[in-house]
């Protein structure tokens, strides 16, 4: 290529895009070969070390020595000779070439290449070095090829250090290489010559990797090829004899290192020897096109693999690869497509300037030419078969009569035989009818559908796995199936959460004094989001999802809820949507934000999440929202809309538990002596007929006002503080805590049943009570404060531990000699900023671990003050409180330390749906523990056992219906005059206890079947019980997230997550599969449910009924009965 420097200095591109012409053209040919490799269909995404001369280093892909290759380095200006080392110009082979768009290799992930830096094995890129097996070394890999699945990445040093054989590059890499060296060789000629010597033995070296004995990256070998279509290796070993030293063979000093190379155009100073060819004929034909010498002219994006001819100085391929091109002028055109058939001087291929009869003898020739070759093979007693040219898959010829096999399809089997018959039908939908041949073996279930993203994103959701495991599962089932794709790509997954809420993060001091006047500091870290913009955002997803416009709509319910438990304040929307068709209610819980601290106090609240979220909050209040067309499609909004738009009218409520209540009201504390929804006080409470009136938030405000001008204290205040409410939600539109009341009716009665039966018949002391009392508040601090030093090791600890490591690395550092003054008074600077940060959160930590020390002794302590009591008392038998505790726990009622002993809301359901089988148990226990003395008239005997078993089932009995009535779903006027019905029999046998009524039974008995009336649908889907479930979904969100110590990065992850998850097409998936994995009931099964739903619905109306009777017989007025079917 004589020409080609001329060619060169004539295109001036080169300046837009590198310093020097060399640079340039270096650069342009490197990227095309990488290209040309990478666009082969058999070329597979692989990493190669940018250093060595060994089996997975760049320079066996490109085909080149070490010294060439190193005069290529140094041309395209992609290394720094420094004066102690060489180095990677990172910013010209990253950002000047990799990453720059007309180079066209991408540099990314999406590209054909790209440039990582990882610790490998030197013995796995190597395996002929002797240097230790685990000795590993940080190297540049260089990425060749295009991912198969879009998403998918090479965990590239894991690979390699596992010793996975890299997978075939093109199967036509021969050609590439020497198209590569030919165009080449005058861009790194200059770099050759001795002006460069030193730097380039200096590349050289730095390419070789070898230190002293150890061969490092060189294995000494000539060279490596990768033949993708026989997937073979050739090497060649570099010479060792005299002969071959002395110059008697056909190798040389090439690249000026000691080392004997054949000549050949991928080593600079190599003449290619004439080719020894098998006749005169193709030598002569050899000649011809080696005399019909030309030259290219590289430019950008336009280099033609075909643009070059073979010429004895400058071929290097081995003997049994002939480029003959004898009569090409009539088929040097089809040479890269049909490389061997266009060698021939016979018209074979059709052009557009043929006419017919040309095109006749043509195909003539053609059909000549096949017969010819399957006579030849028959000559040979070969099959007539051949194999695809990357061995993929194998074609067979079968002599057939002249009618062919155009026939119905039993003439074909006839002529074929059946498997021959089943192969070429399958081969030929294959090749034809692919898309159509996938859909149908889709349809009818045998072969597995592709996932879309809603498919994958629903099988995440189900399964409960993060995006990393779902590509393992990806990795496995392609492999175990032998399947190219199980779905899209995980960035089509990642893609449905882009449009989730924007996270917001801040911390907050909290300074508080404990109980021996310590000072301690405890970080608040919270999160929240618009929830304007989430809200909206929701109700247009479900609009759009569902095809319906704002007149579809029966009612919108948006109620905002909270709770605290395990470390979290957890604030959260339910959003109701219920359409005029009778369809399914529509429900979606938004999370808005969360708190990480120890305990809701309402100083907590208001200085961190409250004010964030107030705004929004009150927005959904008191503005209008309305509905309007984009693109064809309704969108909600709160703001201002030019042009039509339709209303919309959803009503704001708020839930939670009554703590939580009273402080969103301005009420911190709950003064359990008022209500939180009406200002009436507890000793109005005992007469079910007392007036009340309704608080109102501007009521509220005054008091609160008042309070703060006037100094009130005790009852003046009315159960009001001094600080505003939270939200304006209207006082009457805060959902009663129904699951509270229920959960202290509960648990009200059984301590009573049990306290009776200790005084009554165990004669248990007061003094043993007290000391029980004790220890069970003594376990619950000492459970919360473990839980909360256990939260803390997870964040803060962690923290802790990365900044000491931090400070004893400065301190090293720090004790180098020949630092600079500048960089001695930073790392001071640093130390001492470390050294205050370290010494607050191991105060921290320690007051944390002492704080549980002094409630392990306090627990330890009521313990054996407890034992010592029982040894004086010397009670023999099992106690009442113990044997009633394994009763419950026969019901599977457990107490709960966490709740101070007491149990919890799914305990209770279960202690009042099966109270009749757990009384009689209770009234069996309670008889066999009577002495023999007891039974007299002034003693508790028998007689008094089964009328307190009674009285506690009828009280569990009615709270049940009552509560069963209050959870009806759509009540009518009718259902919520029976449930004011049931719930004013159950007042009466809690005033006939002589129970106090506590804020949640006056509420019950005052306040809930009026908002039962209020809220379109009921309380049954607003009541606290989702405020509880979405707590637990927040838990396991953070325990799947626990080693992410960021709670803002950890928001942002659970935000789009919960955003994907809420698609409305995911949760239609997602019902699918749960749908479709349910077990089909048996008819027993069924009629069983059916029945104990039938006996649980007559219970209750049982106890109704007989309280009505009593009612009756005590001469109050005369109630109509209640009958089974309104209780269900």
């Amino acid at each position: 290529m004589t020409d080609s420097t001329a060619s060169i200095s004539r295109d001036d591109n080169w300046k837009e895009f590198a310093n020097t012409q060399h640079a340039y053209f270096a650069r342009l040919l490197l990227a095309e070969f990488i290209k040309r490799v990478s666009d082969d269909v058999n070329t597979s995404a692989w990493y190669f070390s940018v250093r060595g001369n060994c089996r997975l280093s760049l320079n066996r892909v490109l085909g080149l020595s070490p010294r060439s290759y190193a005069a290529l380095l140094l041309a395209a200006d992609f290394v720094q000779v420094r004066q102690t080392d060489v180095r990677i110009n990172n910013s010209n082979v990253q950002d000047k070439w990799l990453k720059d768009s007309r180079y066209g290799l991408g540099g990314v992930p999406s590209g054909c290449a790209e440039m990582t830096k990882s610790k490998v094995k030197l013995n796995k890129l190597n395996p002929s070095t002797d240097t230790d097996e685990n000795k590993e070394l940080k190297l540049d890999l260089f990425r060749i090829g295009h991912y198969k699945e879009e998403g998918e990445t090479i965990q590239a040093a894991a690979a390699i250090n596992s010793g996975v054989d890299p997978p075939p590059l093109s199967h036509r890499l021969r050609t590439h290489q020497r198209w590569l060296s030919l165009n080449l060789r005058d861009v790194i000629a200059p770099f050759l010559e001795n002006k460069y010597r030193n730097k380039l033995e200096r590349v050289e070296k730095w390419v070789r990797y070898s230190q002293g004995k150890e061969s490092g990256l060189d294995d000494s070998l000539v060279l490596h090829y990768n033949l993708a279509t026989k997937q073979q290796t050739v090497t060649m070993t570099l010479p060792t004899t005299d002969a071959a030293i002395n110059g008697r063979t056909n190798n040389e000093d090439a690249g000026g290192d000691g080392k004997m190379y054949p000549k050949g155009t991928n080593y600079s100073g190599g003449n290619v020897p004439k080719m020894q060819t098998k006749s005169q004929k193709t030598m002569a034909a050899l000649e011809h096109i080696l005399n019909r010498r030309r030259s290219i002219t590289v430019t950008m994006n336009t280099i033609d693999s075909n643009e070059y001819n073979s010429s004895d100085d400058e071929d290097d391929d081995d003997e049994d690869y002939i480029d003959i091109h004898s009569g090409a002028e009539y088929n040097e055109d089809f040479r890269s497509e049909f490389p061997l058939l266009s060698q021939y001087p016979i018209p074979l291929f059709n052009t557009e300037e043929d006419n017919n009869p040309i095109r006749i003898q043509k195909q003539s020739n053609r059909d000549a030419l096949l017969r010819e070759l399957v006579q030849l093979k028959q000559s040979y007693k070969e099959p007539l078969q051949f194999e695809s040219e990357n061995s993929v898959h194998k074609t067979e010829l079968m002599p057939v009569g002249n009618d062919g096999v155009s026939g119905p399809l039993d003439t074909v089997f006839g002529k074929l035989g059946e498997e021959m018959a089943i192969e070429s039908i399958l081969k030929y939908l294959t090749e034809r009818h692919r898309a159509k041949l996938h859909a149908e073996l889709t349809r009818l279930k045998l072969i597995p559908k592709l996932l879309d993203e809603y498919d994958v994103a629903a099988l995440i959701d189900h399964a409960n796995i993060d995006i990393t495991k779902w590509r393992k599962v990806v990795q496995a089932l392609k492999t175990l199936q032998c399947l190219k794709r199980i779905s899209v790509s995980a960035k089509k997954f990642t893609e449905l959460g882009k449009d989730a809420g924007e996270i917001f993060y801040k911390e907050w001091p909290y300074e508080t004094v404990d109980e021996e006047g310590l000072k301690r500091t405890e970080k608040i870290k919270y999160w929240w989001k618009d929830p304007v913009s989430e809200i909206t955002s929701s109700l247009t997803r479900m609009l759009q999802a569902t095809g319906k416009g704002p007149e579809d709509i029966e009612y919108i319910h948006i109620c905002h809820g909270a709770d605290h438990g395990k470390m979290k304040f957890r604030f959260t929307t339910k959003v109701i949507v219920k359409m005029k068709d009778g369809g399914p209610i529509v429900e979606r819980l938004l999370p808005i934000g969360d708190i990480l601290c120890k305990k809701d106090a309402p100083v907590v609240l208001r200085s961190t999440l409250i004010p964030e979220i107030a705004g929004g909050v009150n927005r959904l209040v008191n503005e209008k929202m309305k509905c309007y067309k984009k693109d064809g499609e309704w969108v909600v909004t709160l703001d201002d809309v030019n042009g039509e738009s339709r209303p919309l009218e959803p009503k704001s409520s708020m839930a939670g538990d009554l703590a939580y209540i009273a402080s969103s009201l301005g009420k911190d504390g709950f003064e359990g002596d008022w209500c939180n929804w009406c200002d009436s006080y507890s000793s109005a409470w005992e007469d079910p007929n007392s007036p009340y009136n309704l608080w109102t938030i501007e009521r509220l405000k005054d008091q609160a006002k008042k309070n703060k001008d006037e100094n009130l204290t005790g009852t003046n205040r009315m159960g009001v503080k001094e600080w505003n409410p939270f939200f304006d939600i209207p006082v009457e539109n805060i959902i009663f805590s129904v699951l509270h009341a229920q959960m202290g009716v509960g648990n009200k009665i059984l301590d009573y049943l049990v306290d009776t039966a200790e005084q009554k018949i165990e004669k248990v002391p007061p003094e043993m009570i007290a000391l029980r009392n004790d220890l069970t508040s003594a376990e619950m601090h000492l459970v919360e404060a473990k839980e909360y030093k256990a939260a803390w090791e997870k964040l803060d600890g962690k923290q802790l531990k990365s900044l000491k490591g931090k400070y004893e690395r400065r301190k090293k550092h720090l004790e180098r000699s020949n630092l600079s003054e500048e960089t001695i008074i930073a790392l001071e600077w640093e130390i001492a900023d470390y050294e205050g940060e370290i010494k607050d959160l191991n105060l921290t930590q320690q007051n944390l671990q002492d704080d549980i020390d002094a409630k392990v002794k306090t627990r330890n302590d009521a313990k054996k003050l407890l034992e010592e009591f029982k040894r004086k008392w010397k009670k023999d038998s099992e106690s009442i409180y113990s044997g009633i505790d394994k009763i419950l726990q026969k019901y599977g009622i457990e107490r709960s330390a966490y709740h101070g002993g007491q149990i919890n809301g799914v305990h209770v359901r279960i202690l009042m749906a099966y109270c009749k089988d757990f009384m009689k148990d209770v009234e069996d226990f309670l008889v066999a523990e009577l002495n023999p003395e007891q039974g007299t008239e002034n003693s508790f005997g028998k007689d008094e056992i089964l009328e307190l078993c009674h009285d506690c089932e009828t009280y569990l009995g009615l709270w049940d219906a009552a509560f069963a009535a209050v959870h009806v779903q759509d009540p009518t006027e009718e259902d919520c005059n029976r449930a004011q019905l049931i719930i004013d029999l159950a007042m009466e046998q809690h005033r006939k206890l002589k129970f106090s009524v506590t804020p949640k039974t006056h509420g019950m008995e005052k306040h809930v079947v009026a908002q039962m009336r209020k809220f379109a649908g009921g309380l049954a889907k607003l009541i606290e019980h989702w405020v509880e479930h979405y707590h637990q979904i927040g838990h396991g969100y953070d325990m799947q997230w626990i080693n992410q110590p960021n709670e803002e990065r950890k928001a942002v992850i659970r935000s789009n997550r919960e955003f994907t998850f809420s698609h409305p097409e995911v949760v239609k998936r997602r019902d699918q599969i749960i749908n479709n994995i349910k077990r089909k009931t048996s008819e027993a099964v069924v009629a069983a449910a059916e029945e104990t739903k039938r006996v649980k619905t007559e219970s209750r109306a049982g106890y109704v009924n007989r309280a009505l009777a009593q009612r009756a017989a005590e001469g109050n007025d005369m109630v109509e009965g209640v009958g089974a079917a309104a209780l269900t």
